[in-house]
C-alpha cells in the first residue's frame, strides 16, 4: 500500500492555524496555548523564508495597501499612550499579515482550486470530536447574566467562551459546505460531510453566538447566489413546496420560528428588549474612546484610560484594556481617522479582487468556491461590527482572515486576472498554476 506523505506546507499551515484557533480548547491547553502558538507560527515563518515565498507573489496594490496600514500602526508608537504595547503589537501585525497571507498564496499554488479549503480540515478533525465529547460534561452549559435582570444558558463544550465556540464552528463551516458540494454525487461522502455540517450547525446554534451565526448566514448567501439561474429557480420551487407542506402539517410553526428567532436575536424573552441590549454599554464606551482618538489615535492597541501594560501573563495582551465591541470604533480610538481610511482602502483592495474574479468566473465550481470565499470575507467584516477582533493582531479571527486574503490572492493569480505584475516571480507562478489546472 502506498502511503502519501504530505508536503511540509500541508502540515505547517494547518497546524499553525489550529494553534491560534484552538487556543481556547481546555483539554488541549498544554499544546495549544498563548505561547505554543508562536512556536507553530515560527516554524511556518521559517519554512516560507527558506523557500523564499514571503511576499513573492503579492501584487503592487496589495503591497501598497498593507504597507500603508501597517506603517501607520507602527508610527503610532511614537505618540502612543503605551509605546511598548503599540510597538510590539504593530510588529506582530506585520509578521502575521506577511506570513499568513504568503502561506495562503502558496497553498493555492500547491493545492489549486479543489483543495483551497483543505488547510481547515485539521481544525475540523479536532473541533468536531471536541464539541461531541463536551456533551458528556455537565459543565458544558454556562449561564450568562444580561441586562434587565435576565440570563441565558449557552453551550460552551470544552471551550473557554461561547463566542469562541461559535467562531470555531463558523471557521470550519466553509470547508464542510465546500466538501459536501464537491462530493455530492458520492453517497458515502455526501452522508459523511452532510453529517459533519449538521453537527457544526447544531453546536453553532447551541453556542448562542449571534455574530458567528450571522457569519454563517452570509456564507450561505454567497454560496446560494453562485449557482446558475436554473438551479436557483429549482431551489426556490423546492423550498416553497417544503414550506407549504410544513405549514399544512404544523400550522403554528411560523409563530414558533418567530419566537425562536426573536429569542436568539434579543438573547432574552422580554418583549420590549433592545436587540443590542448586551452590547450597549460596550459600544457607548468605545464611542467615547473613539472621540478621544481623533485624527491620529491614541496608539495602536491602546485602550483609552489604560496605561498599565506588561507581559506578566505571557506573550499576550489579553489582560490589558477593556472589551471594545466594535472594530471600526476601536480603529479610530487606536489609529485615528487616518487609520480608518487606510483600513477601508485595505479592505477595498481585497474586495475588488474578489469582485473581479467572481465576474469573470464562468465555471460553476469556481463560482461556488468564490461565492463561499466572498461570504467568508464579508461575514468576517460584518462580525467585526460586533466583535473588535481587528485590533488583535494575533487573535484567531485575525490569523484566519489573513490566510483567507492569501487564498484570494492565490486564486486571482490562478485565474490570470493580474498577469501584468511588477513582481518577477508572478509569471512563473501563473504558468505553474495554469499547468496544474489543465493537467490536474
Amino acid at each position: 500500500m502506498r502511503i502519501k506523505i504530505p508536503l511540509p506546507l500541508g502540515v505547517f499551515l494547518p497546524v499553525c492555524l489550529l494553534g491560534f484557533l484552538g487556543v481556547s480548547i481546555i483539554f488541549l491547553h498544554s499544546v495549544l496555548n498563548n505561547n505554543t502558538r508562536w512556536l507553530y507560527f515560527g516554524i511556518l515563518l521559517l519554512y516560507l523564508t527558506l523557500k523564499k515565498k514571503l511576499i513573492s507573489y503579492w501584487d503592487l496594490p496589495l503591497v501598497l495597501a498593507f504597507a500603508s496600514y501597517s506603517a501607520w500602526c507602527f508610527f503610532s508608537s511614537f505618540w502612543s499612550d503605551v509605546p511598548l504595547l503599540s510597538f510590539s503589537k504593530s510588529i506582530v501585525l506585520c509578521f502575521v499579515i506577511i506570513t499568513m497571507t504568503s502561506a495562503g498564496i502558496e497553498w493555492i499554488k500547491t493545492y489549486s482550486w479543489g483543495g483551497a479549503f483543505n488547510y481547515l480540515k485539521l481544525s475540523v478533525y479536532v473541533f468536531i470530536p471536541t464539541v461531541l465529547f463536551g456533551m458528556t460534561r455537565d459543565s458544558s452549559v454556562t449561564s450568562y447574566s444580561l441586562a434587565a435582570g435576565t440570563s441565558v444558558e449557552v453551550y460552551t463544550s470544552l471551550i473557554r467562551g461561547a463566542n469562541m465556540l461559535g467562531f470555531m464552528m463558523a471557521a470550519i463551516f466553509p470547508v464542510l459546505l465546500w466538501e459536501l458540494y464537491k462530493k455530492w454525487s458520492n453517497k458515502k461522502a455526501r452522508i459523511l460531510w452532510g453529517c459533519a455540517l449538521l453537527i457544526c450547525t447544531y453546536f453553532l446554534i447551541l453556542a448562542f453566538s449571534r455574530s458567528a451565526i450571522a457569519d454563517v448566514i452570509v456564507i450561505l448567501g454567497g454560496f446560494a447566489i453562485s449557482f446558475n439561474l436554473t438551479k436557483k429557480v429549482l431551489f426556490v420551487i423546492v423550498g416553497t413546496q417544503i414550506a407549504l407542506v410544513t405549514l399544512l402539517v404544523h400550522p403554528s410553526i411560523v409563530s414558533d420560528i418567530a419566537n425562536t428567532s426573536k429569542f436568539y436575536i434579543y438573547k432574552t424573552a422580554i418583549d420590549d428588549a433592545d436587540v443590542f441590549m448586551s452590547r450597549q454599554l460596550v459600544w457607548q464606551q468605545s464611542y467615547e474612546a473613539a472621540k478621544e482618538g481623533g485624527l491620529f489615535g491614541l496608539g495602536y492597541g491602546v485602550s483609552w484610560g489604560f496605561t498599565d501594560f506588561n507581559f506578566d501573563h505571557g506573550l499576550t495582551s489579553a489582560a490589558y484594556g477593556r472589551e471594545k465591541g466594535n472594530s471600526q470604533l476601536a480603529i479610530i480610538e487606536e489609529t485615528g481617522w487616518i487609520g480608518l481610511i487606510l483600513y477601508v482602502l485595505l479592505l477595498g483592495t481585497v474586495g475588488l479582487k474578489l469582485f473581479k474574479m467572481y465576474v469573470v468566473a464562468h465555471d460553476e465550481e469556481h463560482r461556488v468556491l468564490l461565492g463561499i470565499i466572498s461570504g467568508m470575507f464579508v461575514g468576517l467584516i460584518f462580525t467585526s461590527f460586533f466583535e473588535a477582533w481587528w485590533g488583535a493582531p494575533a487573535g484567531p479571527e485575525t490569523v484566519y482572515f489573513w490566510v483567507l486574503v492569501g487564498i484570494i490572492r492565490g486564486l486571482e493569480i490562478a485565474m490570470g486576472n493580474n498577469g501584468q505584475s511588477s513582481l518577477r516571480s508572478l509569471p512563473r507562478f501563473s504558468q505553474d498554476l495554469s499547468t496544474e489546472l489543465l493537467h490536474g
